[in-house]
């Protein structure tokens, strides 16, 4: 699998497979660079310090009982559990699946809110080391 069109995305929230209503989505990794430039030097150097992470995702809001927003509207706040794939299929070298816990930082359950508009629904998920992992990290597995 070379190139990729996201079509059939497996997204994963708190053991919730929401992958039906998900529209949208990135995983943003970033490193914070420590600077250990001395006298001397001509040029700014830096090290690589600590890692960090960003989950947003984009759905098509459904407010049926026991769907999207009674599954997200409680999470709001709360450290969660994620899976994240390009393809709903096996996990595999050309279809890695991301994992991590993290605070779900940012719920907008009202999206889309013009007239004639589809209403719409974006989370966003932030490292967090108090869930059942016990570490903040994204992880990446290919089986």
């Amino acid at each position: 699998m070379a190139n990729v069109v996201l079509k059939n995305a497996f997204i994963s929230i708190a053991g919730n497979d929401v992958s039906g209503d998900g529209n949208e989505g990135s995983i943003e990794m970033e490193i914070d660079l420590q600077g250990n430039t001395t006298f001397g030097d001509n040029t700014e150097s830096s090290i690589p310090g600590l890692k960090d992470w960003t989950v947003n995702l984009g759905f098509v809001q459904n407010f049926a009982n026991a769907q999207l927003d009674s599954i997200l509207f409680p999470l709001f706040g709360t450290v969660v559990a994620f899976e994240i794939r390009p393809d709903a299929g096996a996990v595999s070298t050309s279809n890695p699946k991301y994992t991590g816990d993290g605070v779900l930082t940012s719920y907008n359950p009202l999206g889309g809110g013009a007239l004639g508009d589809v209403v719409t629904a974006g989370i966003t998920l932030r490292p967090s080391k108090n869930g059942a992992g016990s570490s903040a990290d994204l992880a990446r597995a290919t089986s």
